[in-house]
């Protein structure tokens, strides 16, 4: 399960690549909602696979989620400064 960091920052969860991470760890991890994070996985948006009727990501998937999310981020903040 993961675990909240400690101290000021306490949203940071550090994620291991080679670990699998179920709808409620992914709720912390990207601080959403859990009903959001079982939406994501249903429609395929958040990388993940059903096991035994459980839904289940690694660590190496949402690594690769995060960075694209945060690459679509950057890329709407940079449209938004040219079309300005």
């Amino acid at each position: 399960m993961a675990k909240r960091g400690q101290g000021p920052r306490a949203e940071f969860v550090a994620v291991e690549e080679t670990a699998l991470y179920e709808p409620q760890d992914l709720a912390i991890i990207l601080n959403r909602d859990k009903r959001t994070v079982y939406r994501l996985l249903r429609e395929g948006r958040l990388p993940g696979a059903k096991l035994g009727g459980s839904w289940y990501t690694k660590g190496a998937d949402l690594l690769a989620y995060y960075e694209e999310q945060k690459a679509r981020a950057a890329k709407r903040r940079e449209d938004a400064r040219s079309s300005g």
